[in-house]
Order: structure tokens, then sequence, then C-alpha cells
């Protein structure tokens, strides 16, 4: 069966692929391309054009439209959004301390909102009495994460509990997400 596997010819794939592409853009002219459904796992990936591509992209030519000068701008009143908020959100308190009776050494508290949280960004602290909690993400199995992250968990990622100790230890987490 080995032998069988020997004989037959191999497929450069990339070289069927770059031709059908080259055969579409002569076919059908402009299109896109679209992939549904499709994961792309590699370190690095390389598209290449090859001349027969090139030189069908670079014949059309540039759409060039008259540039227009703005004279005046028109003058706009802003009016601040109003809401109704009626009704609180509810606070949480996530973990208890020691004199709690828990054994963190720390607690948070989310929640208690009587404004919606567009009302922050206007500089009205009421619409957030508690400042918004960023915890850093574990994950219970080996998943796809960028380079820039991966290089700093990757020798932990197959053991949740190990990441979240390296992530308390080294990076100062206060809270983790499961």
């Amino acid at each position: 069966m080995s032998s069988e596997k020997k004989d037959k010819p191999s497929i450069d794939i990339i070289s069927l692929i770059s031709s059908r592409l080259s055969e579409i853009l002569e076919k059908y002219g402009e299109f896109e391309i679209e992939l549904e459904d499709a994961v792309i796992e590699a370190e690095e990936l390389k598209i290449v054009l090859h001349p027969p591509m090139l030189r069908q992209l670079l014949a059309k030519p540039p759409v060039t439209e008259e540039l227009k000068v703005v004279e005046e701008l028109l003058l706009a009143e802003f009016e601040e959004p109003k809401f109704e908020f009626v009704g609180r959100v509810n606070e949480v308190k996530i973990g208890a301390t020691k004199s709690e009776g828990g054994t963190r050494d720390r607690s948070f508290i989310v929640g208690g909102e009587t404004l919606p949280p567009v009302y922050r960004l206007f500089g009205i602290e009421e619409a957030m009495p508690h400042r918004p909690i960023i915890a850093i993400d574990i994950f219970d199995m080996r998943i796809p994460l960028p380079r820039a992250v991966k290089q700093y968990v990757d020798e932990v990622m197959d053991d949740p509990a190990e990441w979240a100790k390296k992530c308390v230890k080294e990076f100062n987490a206060q809270m983790i997400n499961l």
C-alpha cells in the first residue's frame, strides 16, 4: 500500500489553486472571494498573485472623482440624549474577604447603575458607581491565540489551573475568567 502512494503523482495544491483563480479572473473579471466557516491556522500566510492575475488587476484604469471643496460648514446644534432609565441594576459582590468569612484578599462589586453606561462618557459618575472590572481569560482547552498572546501562555495552555496561577503570579491578575 505504501508503494501505491509513492507511485501516485503528487499534486501541487498551490499551483492548482493559483491556476484556477487565474481562470476565474479571466472569465468573470471583477469578483470577491468569500470563505464561509473556514479556519486558517498558520504562523504566516502568503498570498501570491501570478503574472496573469497581476496584468488583469493593473489593467483596470483607476477611478478618479472630482474633488469638491467645502466652502462652509453647516451649523448644527447638538442636543444631549435624554434617556429614561427607571429602576436600578442590581449590585453583585464577587468574592468575600477574611473579615467577611471568605478566603479572598479582596472583593469586587459590579452593577448598581442608575443610568445607561453612555452617561459615563459625559462625565456623569453616578451612571456607574463602581469601576469596570477587567479579568484575564483562561480557557479549559487549547484554542487558537494570536502569536503576541501565545508566546506568554503557550507552556500552560493545556492546564487551566497552571494558566490561572501564571496569570496571578506573573501578570498580577486580580480576577480570572474561566
